[in-house]
């Protein structure tokens, strides 16, 4: 396994520090791991959905109704959030 070492501000090591304290991570590095795979993880999901936006069919012009539904959906997912 390779190792890296980076260098942080005083704040945001204050809050890596925080966050492991939580419990819910080993060690700062355990943290960092996390954060990586959630990058990665988000990556492929997001290129997933273009390709399947692409593959979807032909192109149709989105409504002002089409896009009020799209706020609608997208408020109610962050307020479920």
């Amino acid at each position: 396994m390779a190792k890296i070492s980076i260098s942080l501000p005083d704040d945001l090591l204050r809050f890596l520090e925080t966050q492991v304290a939580t419990g819910r991570y080993r060690d700062e590095t355990d943290y960092i791991r996390v954060l990586i795979a959630n990058a990665q993880s988000g990556h492929e999901r997001l290129d997933a959905l273009l390709i399947e936006g692409l593959e979807s069919g032909a192109p149709s012009e989105a409504t002002a109704e089409d896009w009020s539904k799209l706020r609608k959906t997208v408020h109610h997912a962050l307020a479920n959030d």
